[in-house]
């Protein structure tokens, strides 16, 4: 899930969400949100886009 994020795959990384623990699209979101501001915090450099930018496009 994690490379996903950090390579700006947002969809694959919900459906690895959902893979791996199961549950709601929204709930594979919110876990999304919240690995993102994680990862966002612990490897800013490994990120594909900047966070201005990481977002734009995605609609939930």
């Amino acid at each position: 899930m994690d490379d996903e994020i950090l390579a700006g795959r947002k969809i694959a990384a919900i459906q690895r969400i959902r893979e791996e623990f199961g549950g709601s699209l929204h709930d594979a979101l919110d876990t999304l949100v919240q690995r993102y501001d994680q990862l966002r915090r612990l490897r800013p450099d490994q990120f594909a886009q900047d966070a201005d930018t990481y977002w734009e496009g995605f609609y939930s």
